[in-house]
């Protein structure tokens, strides 16, 4: 499989962080989308951050973080599969104007990428240009383990056993080199050869400051097995037993170790012995492989023991359950061809889920059907890509509700503005306005008349007022009639006149400040009512334009309908590839149980032919169940399985008892068995 690292953006992050960085760590940011890109970053919300990252790209770059940015943006494009993108982003810190550090680490990540794609000549060159000795401990290991898988692909065995010899402080990374190692020889028929470099793996102590114990367990268990299995190979049937004996029982892998320690005890004619782990298999899920092989493997050794009776009711449970599963198989397409992919397969849709670091476990029951399938890099990138492409679906989903969102809050401000427009006209500020200006124009030209005159008078109060036009009328009148009037009435007007002037003048000040207070009161109100005006026209005048708000908006909305349309053929498309693979290896599982299940109906037709004719040795015909021809030579028929969980080592037993269950084949090619254990590409760290 292809190598898999762990957390390949958090391990960007902290060389940005940390030997990249400033001595003195930062305790603010240069730039304000640098910070929201680190915060939705350490909220584990990775394509947030890259989002934000690329979005800072587009409008001219993140100032004043150094390469940190561009690190992170790598690794995190890298993470997610997005191999272009990441190399894009490495090959610019290339440049002479970055520093050694930088160019080290992206030297080492285009490494990785040209691995990922199988480019194995590109990853080497990439692999030559690092300097070594600046890297980390991790890293370090990392490196020497991709120039071991790289003279694997290359075919050139030899050359990777000499760079295990030469390197050093390897890690866990030194069993994964191992077991590559092991699995070219393997396949290249050098049995023998292969398996002291499956039990280097075992041989050593568990290390302790491993970040996964589990994982070196169950790296175990799948070098028993394949040690195993090539011991079968070199027919050094008692080493094979051995082998498999040291499987824990709960691991994936225990049914291959059942199923070849049943044909490791039978080589050995130890047929009691045999049946003992073809029982276990029976206890099992009938659709993997190995159960089916031991459904058939079982009543074969009952023959051999001379029991015809137990063989042919085996053989009945046998073919009772390969009916079955015909059945549930026939089921499986018909399901397949209904569903949704990711829903059928139980796996949620993550849009921060990782390609290099979150293995996702299948736990719908048609997996079982499609272990071999779903063991092969290719289709686990496929299915990622896929659930990539849902996850990105229910991110355009979520940008087109938010887009209506933004319309429908511009479309508020625009009926906001217009309610302001309106309630301008329908208050008359301007006529208001003038009314007010006219009234303070008047008393302040009042004011300066009564303040140049020195016309008490006109300060008179109300009560006072009748009198004052009196006096004012009587007045002009005599000064009309001149010589005419009583001199005593004359006297009494000037009297009174006297008396209204002397009772303002003692009031005048008073008055006055009465009226300048009117003024002031009035300016105010005047100035209010113009500041109220102003502001409404300002708020009109200055708020943005919504009809071209809105136009990009719609541009937007439409730009990602086009998008979505795309985006669900490129899902359909997807979908489809997945279930064409899918389909395939149920037709290939058809095939297999109709095979296992002609096998047995011949094997019951003989044993009840034996029976009528009253032979004595029934078990004469050896040639019942034959291998399935494939490649190479002769193989039984059997998926791989994959290594995990933890339970008691697989025991001998002489005691045995009839299972009612099926599925079996011949005597297996271990050489065969061995290419399904290790695959067609290395494993890695991750991988398990």
């Amino acid at each position: 499989m292809v190598l898999r690292w762990t957390s390949v953006a958090l391990f960007a992050a902290s060389i940005a962080s940390s030997s990249l960085a400033k001595e003195q760590p930062l305790t603010s940011v240069a730039d304000l989308r640098y910070g929201v890109a680190l915060y939705h970053y350490f909220q584990d919300d990775y394509f947030s951050s890259l989002s934000e990252l690329m979005v800072a790209e587009e409008e001219g770059g993140i100032h004043g973080h150094g390469d940190n940015p561009e690190l992170i943006e790598g690794g995190i494009s890298l993470a997610f599969g997005m191999y272009d993108q990441a190399e894009a982003t490495f090959t610019r810190l290339l440049t002479e104007d970055r520093s050694e550090a930088v160019r080290n680490t992206a030297w080492f990540y285009l490494a990785k990428l040209a691995y990922l794609r199988g480019e194995w000549a590109k990853a080497k060159a990439s692999l030559d240009r690092l300097m070594v000795e600046s890297l980390s401990s991790e890293m370090a290991a990392e490196q020497q383990v991709m120039r071991i898988n790289i003279d694997l692909r290359a075919g050139s065995v030899q050359n990777a056993i000499s760079a295990l010899e030469e390197s050093e402080n390897l890690g866990i990374w030194e069993n994964y080199a191992q077991f590559n190692i092991a699995s070219s020889l393997s396949r290249e028929n050098q049995h023998t050869v292969a398996v002291p470099y499956y039990q280097a793996i075992y041989q050593e102590p568990l290390l302790e400051d491993a970040q996964v114990p589990d994982e070196q367990l169950a790296l175990r268990d799948k070098a028993h097995t394949a040690a195993g299995y090539s011991f079968l190979a070199s027919e050094n049937w008692q080493e094979a037993l051995n082998e498999f004996r040291q499987v824990r029982l709960d691991t994936t892998f225990s049914t291959k170790a059942l199923l070849g320690y049943g044909w490791a005890a039978f080589s050995q004619e130890n047929y009691s012995e045999a049946i003992t782990p073809w029982q276990e298999l029976l206890r099992r899920d009938h659709q993997l492989s190995e159960v089916q092989e031991a459904m058939i493997a079982l009543p074969y050794a009952y023959e051999k023991m001379g029991a015809p009776g137990d063989a042919l009711q085996q053989y009945l449970n046998a073919e009772t359950a390969f009916e079955k599963e015909l059945d549930r198989i026939t089921s499986a397409v018909q399901v397949l061809g209904n569903a949704n992919l990711l829903p059928l397969l139980k796996i949620d849709i993550d849009k921060n889920s990782s390609w290099l670091n979150e293995e996702e476990v299948l736990r719908a029951p048609i997996i079982n059907y499609l272990q071999v399938l779903v063991s092969q890099n290719q289709f686990n990138n496929d299915l990622q890509e896929l659930r990539d492409l849902y996850a990105l679906r229910q991110q355009l989903a979520l940008w087109q509700d938010k887009l209506d969102h933004y319309d429908h809050l511009i479309a508020a401000k625009s009926v906001a503005r217009k309610t302001q427009v309106q309630k301008i006209q329908d208050q008359a500020f301007v006529e208001k306005i003038s009314q007010l200006e006219a009234e303070r124009d008047a008393v302040s030209a009042e004011i300066e008349r009564i303040k140049s005159e020195k016309d008490y008078l006109a300060l008179a109060l109300n009560d006072r007022q009748e009198l004052v036009d009196r006096v004012k009328q009587t007045t002009a009148a005599i000064e009309k009639l001149g010589s005419k009037v009583n001199t005593e009435n004359v006297a009494k007007q000037k009297l009174l006149a006297g008396i209204l002037f002397w009772e303002s003048s003692e009031k005048y000040h008073t008055l006055l400040w009465d009226l300048e207070q009117r003024q002031a009161q009035l300016i105010q109100d005047l100035n209010a009512l113009s500041g109220n005006y102003e502001h409404l026209q300002a708020v009109i005048r200055n708020a943005p334009d919504v009809v071209p708000q809105r136009a990009k908006i719609a541009a937007h909305l439409a730009k990602l309908q086009a998008q979505v349309q795309t985006l669900d053929a490129g899902i359909a498309s997807a979908e489809q590839n997945l279930k064409e693979k899918m389909f395939a290896q149920l037709e290939f599982q058809r095939k297999r149980v109709n095979y296992y299940q002609g096998e047995t109906r011949l094997a019951i037709a003989r044993l009840y032919d034996t029976t009528t004719q009253m032979e004595p040795d029934p078990i004469s015909n050896e040639a019942t169940i034959k291998p399935v021809q494939s490649g190479n030579g002769t193989r039984p028929l059997g998926g791989s399985a994959r290594i995990g969980g933890e339970s008691p080592a697989i025991e001998s037993s002489q005691n045995s008892t009839s299972s009612p269950q099926s599925n079996s084949v011949a005597e297996p090619d271990a050489t065969e068995i061995t290419d399904d254990l290790v695959g067609d590409d290395d494993i890695g760290e991750d991988e398990l």
